[in-house]
């Protein structure tokens, strides 16, 4: 599990977010937008559009609905930014509007298979997901291993629920701490470490000796 976990890290950190505190600029141009400045918003979006985007590439798989979907979220961010408490961190506010709207579009289309015709089995919550490693032997000349990596634990993160899903992206690929992630989800602590809990035993069971025997020599 150790592998697949530094796996994510190292290979999914399109948009890793950090603990910057706080960002007078930010909260200068959040003020300004809420005055009726429209342009302002633009610097909110060029702080966090790679960041959101990633979590959208992540939760769908499909960069073409991640470019849908991430316009869609700063849209309405910026609708809805009257709403936000600067007691709380932005990032966190538009994470919690991100994965709301994110749900909804998983919900409403069930994307949850993303793989090409291979092994079957189904995820946490019973629906059928196709999996097939990439190999080795069979992979592009010269193509990294570490690019092989990161591809490979694309897919498997895919094959989570999207309960889980968000959850492990939140930790492991942006970061997050878990009481920031427990505000986003809108769950407890302790829930938050039980769907970690489930995501790790899940990807452990269904894949350690797939890693093994695909990327180890």
């Amino acid at each position: 599990m150790y592998i697949l976990v530094q796996a994510s890290k190292c290979c999914l950190g399109d948009g890793i977010m950090q603990d910057q505190g706080i960002d007078k600029e930010e909260l200068s141009r959040i003020a300004e937008t809420v005055r009726g400045d429209a342009a302002s918003y633009g610097y909110i979006v060029d702080k966090y559009k790679d960041c959101i985007y990633g979590l959208c590439l992540k939760m769908t798989g499909s960069r073409h609905e991640a470019d849908d979907l991430t316009q869609e979220i700063f849209l309405k961010s910026f609708k809805n930014l009257k709403q936000y408490s600067v007691q709380y961190k932005f990032i966190n506010w538009l994470y919690t509007l991100a994965l709301n709207i994110i749900r909804n579009h998983l919900r409403r289309k069930r994307i949850l298979s993303f793989f090409p015709l291979g092994n079957r089995f189904q995820n946490d919550d019973g629906e059928e997901i196709v999996f097939e490693p990439e190999d080795k032997n069979g992979a592009a000349p010269g193509k990294p291993q570490a690019e092989l990596a990161a591809q490979w634990t694309e897919k498997i993160i895919m094959s989570l629920s999207p309960v889980l899903r968000a959850t492990f992206v939140l930790r492991y690929v942006d970061n997050l701490k878990y009481d920031e992630i427990a505000s986003i989800l809108g769950v407890s602590i302790n829930t938050v470490k039980v769907h970690l809990n489930r995501a790790r035993t899940f990807l452990f069971d269904k894949y350690s000796k797939q890693y093994d025997e695909t990327f180890l020599p």
